[in-house]
């Protein structure tokens, strides 16, 4: 992996996306409290943490879909192989991830400031002081968004291998993912109007099943793609 050259070209890209979807985020996040404040005369009090997790994820699932047919014949296209994208598209969105997660966490302290929300609250980790939070807080974030990404990437490895048919058995195995996330995080999980909940595991034990989970989800993806004819356009 260490010299793959299309692991600085994919990261550099997708942190281009990724600086307009924090700054559009947060404007949204400010322009919601002021409507607030000034429309409905209600004080808009959702925590950041809260309030950017669920974009953060479909943020993160959207790109992982967009990158196999982004990148792969781009990678091919300038001498490089399979092996080389899938190899740099597990490494972007490690580093994309990181990037979410220490900019959410910059943006939450910063709301303590302006809007005087409390920055140690995040509902996937019963604590309610800043120190407690922050560590297993951040880690819960990072792998839960590499996730999300790493489920785009599965999805539309499975469309681009093998076409819509199975591809939406790929859409199936990703909802089955989900359920298998919801269940760890003690999360609600919908489909159909029929809804699961769980109590979840202990937070660092939930952290490091979510791992496990990415693991698999990206092995499989990795899979996929090994041999899958490339379309050049």
């Amino acid at each position: 992996m260490r010299n793959n050259k299309a692991v600085p070209l994919i990261i550099k890209e997708q942190l281009k996306w990724t600086l307009w979807f924090l700054g559009i985020l947060y404007l949204v996040r400010v322009a919601a409290h002021f409507i607030n404040l000034f429309f409905l005369g209600a004080e808009f009090n959702i925590v950041l943490l809260n309030f950017a997790y669920e974009p953060s994820k479909v943020y993160m699932l959207v790109i992982g879909l967009v990158s196999v047919y982004t990148f792969l014949g781009f990678c091919i296209e300038h001498g490089l192989t399979r092996r080389h994208y899938y190899q740099a598209a597990l490494l972007s969105s490690a580093a994309v991830a990181l990037v979410i997660t220490a900019a959410i966490a910059v943006f939450n302290l910063m709301d303590t400031v302006i809007f005087n929300t409390n920055a140690s609250v995040f509902y996937l980790i019963d604590t309610d002081t800043l120190f407690e939070v922050l560590l297993p807080g951040s880690a819960a974030y990072f792998v839960t968004v590499l996730l999300y990404y790493l489920l785009g990437l599965f999805i539309a490895s499975g469309f681009y291998r093998f076409g819509w048919l199975t591809g939406l058995g790929f859409i199936a195995a990703g909802i089955l993912f989900l359920l298998i996330e919801s269940l760890i995080w003690g999360t609600e999980f919908v489909l159909f109007d029929v809804g699961v909940i769980t109590e979840g595991l202990p937070v660092f034990s939930a952290i490091l099943a979510t791992a496990v989970l990415a693991g698999v989800v990206y092995t499989v993806s990795a899979k996929s793609l090994k041999d899958t004819p490339v379309k050049i356009v």
